[in-house]
């Protein structure tokens, strides 16, 4: 602990320099100091590990046995705190091999992340990026610990430790089987609750139509609980069940799919989907790279 306590991290960068150049006045010209400088900073080394830790010989200095050991251990813990302090301090995408991770919901994998991952590979080809699934009893969490860098949602999330901004609006609709229901193009609430339901978990950030429903006094007939979107394709080209999405996702499902999207028979608001943040990551450059990719490349498709 006393060795910790006098060590600072000029004093180490001189011995790594000394140990390179075997010479104080070439670690002087290299480290820009004055000579007396660097032999004051090798008396105060030697000082405090007990050791000369360089034997002065005719044509250089050779190091002792614990400068050996010592270079081995303070060389690469130099360069990671110096890498760790330079990344706070700047992010250069091309050459940086950060590993980044964002929550979203498997609508997010499916309308967003493609281009946003494109976006990062064309700009930072050697940049991670891992994709967990959001659970929006945790996301509040997860950001506020740092377990995430950021997260795509459809709640707000307020807290005093995140940061948000909307990235598009949303509205929901119904979405079924185009073959079943050709007779329908306007869905009344007596053919909205004829219907048997399939439901995505409110885990996901879209419980907001049980909420509405329920202060209306309205139950409707939940057939089929689901934890993702990207199955409800195939479950409602088997059965003439009925799912409210998000508009968006509907319209690529239908397009792709013999499914018909049809208005909500009550009035729902519209949501933002918005990007969240920890808010002590505001001002990190690399952060700052990562929601600006993110939102330029949204704004872009929107």
């Amino acid at each position: 602990m006393d060795y910790f306590m006098k060590l600072d991290l000029n004093l180490i960068q001189t011995f790594i320099v000394l140990y390179e150049t075997r010479s104080v006045t070439k670690a002087a010209e290299q480290m820009f100091i004055t000579q007396p400088s660097a032999s004051h900073a090798l008396s105060r080394l030697r000082n405090l590990f007990r050791d000369p830790l360089f034997i002065r010989t005719k044509s250089s200095m050779e190091p002792t046995p614990m400068a050996d050991q010592l270079y081995l251990q303070l060389s690469p813990s130099l360069s990671t705190i110096q890498n760790t302090i330079k990344n706070t301090r700047e992010f250069d995408p091309i050459t940086s091999s950060k590993r980044f991770r964002i929550a979203m919901t498997d609508l997010g994998e499916m309308l967003l992340l493609p281009k946003i991952f494109e976006q990062i590979q064309q700009h930072a080809p050697n940049i991670e990026l891992d994709v967990v699934p959001l659970e929006i009893h945790n996301v509040r969490e997860w950001l506020g610990t740092g377990k995430i860098d950021a997260a795509v949602c459809s709640r707000a999330l307020r807290d005093s430790s995140i940061e948000g901004q909307a990235l598009f609006k949303e509205r929901y609709v119904c979405l079924v089987n185009t073959l079943a229901n050709s007779h329908i193009s306007v869905l009344s609430m007596d053919d909205f609750l004829d219907f048997k339901h399939v439901l995505v978990k409110p885990s996901l950030g879209h419980g907001v139509t049980e909420e509405v429903l329920s202060k209306m006094g309205i139950t409707r007939k939940i057939s089929l609980e689901l934890s993702h979107f990207s199955i409800l394709p195939s479950v409602l080209q088997q059965a003439n069940a009925l799912a409210i999405v998000p508009m968006q996702i509907g319209e690529v499902f239908s397009r792709m799919h013999p499914l018909k999207v049809l208005d909500l028979p009550f009035q729902i608001a519209d949501f933002e989907v918005s990007l969240f943040w920890p808010k002590r990551l505001t001002k990190t450059p690399s952060n700052k790279w990562l929601r600006e990719i993110i939102l330029s490349t949204i704004s872009t498709s929107n």
